[in-house]
């Protein structure tokens, strides 16, 4: 296995819960995930080394349909939390992102990307992007850097 840099595992939970409740919900999530990848070797590198955990909000269920639908559209491996007291909604939708998701300052967003491409004579749309696709992994880092970059923090 390649080591990364490292992992983040991401919660995206239910704007409209409280503080403590968000952190509950982000567990519940993050034991789904673990339960059901238990044997990948991102998930393991992120148990053993990483354990970083990032918390976002993700807006309204609407919203956090819609971010499901985005990431199974994408191929994205996810696990959700649905919550038996509140009527099977989904409170939590956790996922592990490399560094070429949440690192900034070595992997930009698309838009920082473009800037500094434009900056080199390069200004195809198209080519830019099937550039950065591949810049930073390719199109689940990008979709998830592209939605996760689009959160704020719980």
């Amino acid at each position: 296995m390649e080591e990364k840099k490292g992992y983040k595992m991401y919660s995206i939970v239910l704007r409209h819960l409280d503080g403590q409740n968000k952190g509950v919900q982000t567990t519940h999530g993050v034991c789904e995930y673990i339960r059901k990848h238990w044997d990948d070797e991102d998930l393991q590198q992120w148990i053993n080394k990483d354990k970083t955990l990032v918390m976002l909000s993700g807006g309204t269920t609407f919203d956090m349909h819609n971010i499901k639908k985005i990431f199974t559209e994408n191929g994205i491996k996810f696990e959700t939390f649905e919550e038996e007291d509140l009527g099977y909604l989904t409170t939590s939708i956790c996922l592990l992102a490399d560094e070429k998701v949440w690192d900034r300052e070595n992997y930009p967003t698309f838009d920082i990307y473009k800037l500094k491409r434009a900056g080199e004579g390069v200004t195809d749309e198209e080519i830019l992007e099937k550039d950065f696709i591949s810049f930073v992994g390719g199109i689940e880092n990008a979709v998830k850097k592209e939605v996760l970059n689009g959160l704020r923090l719980a």
